[in-house]
């Protein structure tokens, strides 16, 4: 085995020993992680310490501050009545609050005067003057003033001229419920930082500890892994040098070397039959040979398709994960499989909704018909699915929107990740009308664009003419019904009727549009488009739009 530096310089890079960057990265990984873990288990001591601390904090001012008699406390005004009644009965049960825990170092009352500045009133210390201005309030004490209808704990240590403390704040109110002040204890946090301290330490010096034992089992491993690297290493430089006549074998108890040993094993056997066609020169520049996809993409026209279940969010909520996966991987397989067969190509998924096109990369005259086709097997293929998911307590409804358009289409991503992908705002408009069947209460909706690619073939009636979210422009949309070839005489009369109506509708003859669309429902009674319609129609006859209507509706 051949000696190397664990630091040197290969084509002017500097590159370092797997031994070295295991060993190395085991013991960042694991003092990184000792720190990390001690970090997060001193933060969560901390944090658990000062929450015991505001809930105890929080529980004294609110029973305080039910026992402070407002009434009396308004009557203490100025300076000089240290000596009243009032004063010294507040003082007195001050006092109480504070005797009551050791840690608790100042209770004392404020209110605010009329200049907005924060007065101490009652304290518990004895040589406290009333009226005193505290000049350096928090946030949380201006918030306790500024809505004194809950009690309020800093959440943090907050520093001042008398020392670092951590404050409670409790609104206490007059006989008729009138605020007349707020209720503070001061706690220091010096018992607090200090118990923290040596919590710090304690949990410091044992994740040292674990560190350095776990530094010399990793170093221990370190070279039960990269002992047997190093003769595979040795064994592929031979590779490079076209010198492949003996196997090695490497003694080891990890499988993935001794996969990648066998490997190499085989590549040797078969590199030893190839030479015997080729020069072994050639066999030199097939092992380098390195060929990368490139950036590039082109614009195109093709038709772009999106679907997805409605309220799949829903859905997901009330069954098992296990069976709702086992439900996604049989629909999205039955969509892409259909998909597939009517020559489209399924870009990506995005939870539950496909997005695909057709055109790109190959490219072909029908792409729209063939988007069509396919989504109207995909309903077809939607029913008999449902009629195993209705056997579970569910079903999925899948809305699909089609649009056809110049796009652009190509390798588009990173020097290190390209994906193979369609954008633009036609891409975004296939998009929108998916988005668009809930409104309409369809299933398919295609693009005046669309539409004109396929009307000779296909069944479709026009529902509007819309701006989607984010454009101006008004587009027809229109709801793809059936294949004409395969479209019944009902199918036949209903869209005939509807486009008659929709006609009416956009030459602003509203009576006798809502007359014919009525007709509509009763050959199809619960049409949400055809509802939708009668009722633009009853609320123009009332409010007509004027002169400039264009029929554009625009939806957010």
């Amino acid at each position: 085995m051949k000696e190397v530096d664990s630091v040197f310089k290969k084509d002017g890079k500097f590159c370092i020993t797997i031994n070295l960057g295991i060993s190395t990265s085991f013991v960042l990984l694991v003092v990184l992680t000792s720190l990390a873990l001690g970090s997060v288990v001193f933060l969560s001591v901390r944090q658990i310490i000062r929450y015991d601390l505001q809930q105890r904090i929080h529980d004294i001012v609110a029973v305080g501050s039910l026992s402070i008699n407002g009434d009396e406390h308004n009557k203490i005004l100025h300076s000089g009545q240290e000596e009243s009644r009032e004063y010294i009965e507040i003082q007195d049960f001050l006092k109480k609050i504070r005797a009551g825990a050791t840690e608790i170092r100042y209770v004392y009352t404020m209110r605010m005067n009329s200049q907005g500045e924060y007065l101490f009133i009652v304290e518990s210390a004895k040589d406290s003057p009333i009226g005193e201005v505290y000049d350096t309030p928090t946030d949380t004490l201006k918030a306790a003033f500024a809505k004194p209808d809950k009690i309020y704990v800093e959440q943090e240590f907050s520093k001042d001229k008398w020392g670092t403390w951590i404050s409670g704040y409790a609104p206490f109110y007059d006989s008729n419920h009138n605020f007349a002040g707020i209720l503070g204890v001061d706690v220091s946090a010096r018992t607090v930082v200090e118990y923290e301290r040596k919590c710090f330490s304690y949990i410091l010096i044992f994740s040292l500890l674990i560190s350095i034992i776990m530094v010399i089992i990793g170093i221990i491993i370190s070279k039960r892994i990269t002992d047997p690297l190093e003769e595979l290493e040795n064994d592929m430089e031979n590779i490079q040098r076209l010198e492949f006549s003996n196997d090695v074998q490497i003694k080891t108890v990890f499988r993935e070397i001794q996969s990648m040993n066998n490997t190499v094993n085989n590549m040797k056997a078969g590199l030893r039959s190839f030479a015997k066609y080729v020069p072994s020169d050639l066999v030199n520049q097939l092992i380098l040979l390195h060929k990368e996809a490139k950036l590039g993409a082109d614009k195109k026209e093709i038709t772009v398709f999106f679907s997805d279940i409605a309220d799949f969010t829903t859905i997901s909520e009330k069954i098992e994960p296990d069976e709702l996966v086992n439900s996604m991987s049989k629909y999205l397989s039955g969509m892409s499989k259909i998909i597939q067969e009517n020559d489209g190509t399924i870009d990506k998924y995005i939870g539950d909704a496909i997005m695909s096109f057709w055109g790109a990369p190959r490219d072909m005259d029908n792409h729209a018909y063939n988007a069509c086709q396919t989504a109207l097997r995909c309903v077809e293929f939607l029913k008999s699915f449902n009629a195993e998911l209705d056997k579970l307590g569910y079903s999925f409804n899948t809305r699909i929107g089609i649009n056809t358009g110049e796009v652009v289409v190509g390798n588009i991503g990173s020097d290190n990740r390209l994906n193979y992908t369609a954008i633009g705002d036609n891409v975004n408009l296939a998009s929108r009308l998916e988005s668009l069947n809930k409104y309409f209460g369809t299933d398919i909706i295609i693009s005046e664009f669309t539409y004109r690619e396929i009307r000779e073939v296909m069944l479709a009636r026009k529902l509007d003419m819309v701006a989607v979210k984010g454009k101006t422009r008004g587009v027809y949309v229109y709801e793809l019904v059936c294949d004409i070839s395969s479209a019944n005489e009902w199918q036949k009369e209903f869209v005939r009727q509807f486009n008659a109506a929709i006609e009416l509708y956009f030459n602003q003859e509203w009576k006798e549009a809502a007359e014919l669309f009525e007709k509509v429902l009763d050959i199809k009674p619960g049409d949400t488009p055809s509802a939708i319609m009668i009722e633009r129609c009853h609320n123009y006859i009332k409010n007509p739009p004027g002169e400039g209507w264009s029929g554009l509706t625009k939806i957010k």
